[in-house]
């Protein structure tokens, strides 16, 4: 048997170690876009190893064992071929695994491992139900940070007193100016992190804050105290919106 698992079956002759599959993307509800290290042949829809023969892919879901079936194969490029899909595939959180163990080089070898890839699924976008309204996207932070997620794949969002919550942070970080479309007056306090500040500025500082707050859209009212203790500025405003009363405690040091 040294033709078939010996010498010259699954070493050098027998498979192409330079050919496997990189990575695997869906691309929409009904198609996965495959990315491998070498060119394959790609000549014929029915020939056996041929990366345009839809028998060559086989795509399931990882959990359950769920087969999509493969109905048609495009060539985008030497090394890229999109796999048309009779059935959707899952949502995001769902990982599907596609798998081509006969496929062939562009001088008839082989593939070698790896000869497979995952890939998270989609949403259509029919299946994302957002609300409506002013919206801002969700961070890890309520002044920054890193965007979040959801499961669809998209960026999470905040609506409501959250966008309002966040949005009386920004006006109050934000240096007057800093926005070239907007007049120096028209947007942000400008507090600042280690600002000297005095017990007797605090009257002015309160009246700056409840005018750059009532200039925020959706605020209907504002009531604001501010203290001064051991170098810790804490700011508390209580804001009257369309949909009730929100409240914000901000302290800068």
């Amino acid at each position: 048997m040294s033709w078939g698992l010996g010498e010259f079956g699954l070493d050098f002759w027998g498979v192409d170690p330079t050919l496997y599959m990189q990575s695997a993307v869906a691309t929409t509800t009904h198609s996965v876009t495959i990315t491998l290290s070498q060119p394959v042949r790609a000549r014929s829809p029915i020939s056996l190893g041929d990366a345009l023969n839809p028998r060559t892919w086989t795509v399931t879901r990882v959990d359950n064992s769920q087969l999509f079936v493969v109905i048609g194969v495009l060539k985008v490029t030497a090394r890229r071929f999109m796999l048309f899909l009779r059935t959707a595939l899952s949502s995001y959180n769902r990982t599907h695994r596609v798998r081509a163990t006969g496929l062939i080089s562009a001088t008839g070898i082989l593939i070698s491992s790896p000869y497979e890839a995952d890939f998270r699924g989609v949403l259509p976008t029919t299946q994302i139900n957002e609300r409506e309204g002013p919206f801002d996207l969700k961070t890890t932070d309520i002044v920054g940070g890193g965007l979040l997620t959801t499961e669809a794949g998209g960026y999470a969002r905040i609506y409501g007193d959250d966008v309002v919550r966040k949005m009386i942070y920004r006006r109050l970080s934000t240096m007057p100016g800093s926005y070239f479309h907007l007049a120096t007056d028209e947007f942000g306090v400008g507090l600042k992190i280690k600002e000297v500040l005095r017990g007797s500025s605090l009257p002015a500082l309160k009246v700056k804050i409840d005018q750059e707050i009532l200039r925020e859209p959706g605020v209907l009212g504002v009531t604001t105290a501010l203290s001064l203790s051991n170098g810790v500025l804490q700011i508390k405003a209580s804001v009257r919106t369309a949909s009730g009363n929100t409240e914000t405690i901000i302290e800068a040091r």
